[in-house]
């Protein structure tokens, strides 16, 4: 059996490989069953091995998992947490992700441009302070003030740059803790070996397990200039696991979705993946096209290609496993028993009995503006770096001018400057790609909306979006040679080639 909490950040996981039977589950590093776990075992992690493994186990910026391995600061993670890195430090005569990288002394490592380091150095409670700020409130009012007071403890607690503080929702908001993160922005890639080797098997290999390759890659955090040096790090085991032994990993998992409703399911099933599916195999198809241009075409689609068949890869699992076998069936059984027992109590059929009407009148209206969301929101700006760089500078000189309470969350006081070192990294952006790609999604645009839409009209006017598309990588790219923005001209971000 398997408990995963619904925790979003670090979290500590443990299995027992024990011969007959084994225990797993995933706790917060301040909620360890302790007590559980000795009674059982006979052996439990104190205190101190608990605040080791915490502070020896890092967060990458893009939410990987990595931990340090040495006194030096070396980190070591899996290949396609540093594939970003790498990508961004190559060029047209290396190619750090076909040949992999290896740096011999300390002078050859490179530093990522784009790359953090978080280490969650405190954990706090604050379930307290954020009941009583938003005590008697419901729907958006709840919503507004759990923002405002989520900013202001936030701010009240990262007040240096190398300090990154974030309120985390809980349970369902059954618990808010604050977490304190250092963070180290100078990362520095050490090893990473080559895509044949890290990624061995290829796409039809992925997802699978046993799987033979070396997917791993070390980078090393800096701390002013110098390798950091820390107390606090894992060693490297003289054997492997055996039999009986108790393994314990950290690591920065996502949510379960274990709690999601039967219409949460339905929704997901019918509305939600299904777009997504088809939006991304068209664009793997597009960037295969593309890949077969050049080697540059190829080298510079690389990361992306990478990036989507993953995310089709995880997304057909997910479908396969609501429309075939007896997820739905089972949780249509497990509903309607949990909601008996909710209705047969008064207290609780007053106070969540309504809940799941509440869900699926939610879920009514996000099948209304899904693919409105999908498309403007949150497809365009992970497919591109320029249009991602141009909405968050739009964005910035919008939420700059509130209170901090009232921003949206990336823009707050606490959260803005991880997104600040992502607009203004060195990263390169490769022009041919950003063309194919925003000629793609607003043909998509297009087509999903209507050409009679009024966002849609707004958007393209009469041009073709391959007119628009080139028009504005034609305009960065003189921006960015003249250093600066001409009159008139409607521009993104940075260009490289």
């Amino acid at each position: 059996m398997r408990i995963a909490l619904r925790a979003t950040l670090l979290l500590v996981g443990m299995s027992f490989g024990l011969s007959a039977m084994a225990d797993e589950g995933m706790w917060t590093f301040d909620n360890f069953p302790v007590a559980k776990m000795r009674a059982k075992y006979g052996w439990a992690p104190d205190a101190a091995w608990l605040t080791h493994a915490r502070l020896a186990s890092i967060r990458l910026a893009q939410g990987c998992s990595a931990s340090l391995v040495s006194p030096d600061g070396l980190v070591m993670t899996n290949h396609h947490c540093a594939r970003g890195c790498l990508s961004e430090l190559a060029d047209a005569k290396h190619d750090f992700i076909a040949k992999g990288f290896y740096a011999a002394t300390p002078a050859d490592e490179k530093r990522c441009p784009a790359l953090e380091a978080n280490q969650l150095v405190e954990i706090t409670d604050v379930t307290a302070q954020m009941e009583t700020a938003t005590a008697g409130k419901s729907e958006r009012a709840f919503h507004e003030a759990e923002r405002t007071a989520k900013a202001k403890i936030e701010s009240a607690c990262g007040t240096a740059e190398d300090v990154r503080c974030q309120v985390v929702t809980l349970y369902q908001g059954g618990v808010y803790d604050l977490y304190k993160y250092k963070r180290y922005q100078d990362i520095r890639v050490v090893f990473a070996p080559e895509e044949s080797v890290a990624f061995f098997g290829g796409d039809p290999d992925n997802f699978t397990f046993p799987r033979f390759d070396l997917d791993t890659a070390f980078v090393r955090i800096y701390d002013h200039g110098k390798p950091l040096h820390t107390d606090n790090y894992l060693k490297f085991a003289t054997r492997g696991v055996r039999a009986g032994d108790i393994a314990l990993g950290s690591g920065n998992p996502g949510g379960t979705e274990r709690e999601d409703t039967l219409a949460q399911l339905q929704y997901t099933r019918d509305v939600a993946q299904p777009f997504i599916l088809n939006l991304y195999s068209e664009l793997r198809g597009v960037l295969n096209e593309f890949g077969t241009k050049g080697p540059e075409e190829m080298r510079t689609s690389n990361t992306l290609r990478f990036s989507v068949e993953n995310t089709l890869k995880a997304f057909k699992g997910r479908q396969l496993a609501l429309v075939e076998g007896s997820l739905m069936a089972d949780k249509a059984r497990a509903e309607t028993a949990f909601r008996k027992q909710v209705a047969a109590d008064p207290k609780l059929a007053t106070a969540d009995g309504g809940a799941w009407t509440a869900v699926a009148t939610a879920l009514a209206h996000n099948r209304e503006i899904f693919v409105r969301n999908m498309m403007l929101e949150r497809s365009s700006q992970r497919l591109s770096p320029l249009l991602a760089h141009a909405v968050a500078l739009n964005r910035y000189a919008t939420e700059i001018g509130k209170p901090d309470g009232q921003r949206l969350e990336e823009y707050s006081d606490a959260n803005f400057p991880a997104l600040k070192q992502q607009i203004i990294s060195p990263a390169p952006i490769h022009t041919k790609l950003e063309k194919t790609v925003l000629a793609f999604w607003l043909t998509k645009v297009r087509e999903d909306l209507g050409t009679s839409d009024a966002d849609v009209r707004t958007l393209m006017g009469k041009r073709s979006p391959e007119e628009i598309a080139a028009a504005l990588v034609r305009c960065e790219a003189a921006h960015a040679l003249a250093g600066g923005r001409r009159k008139g001209d409607q521009c993104l971000s940075r260009s490289a080639d």
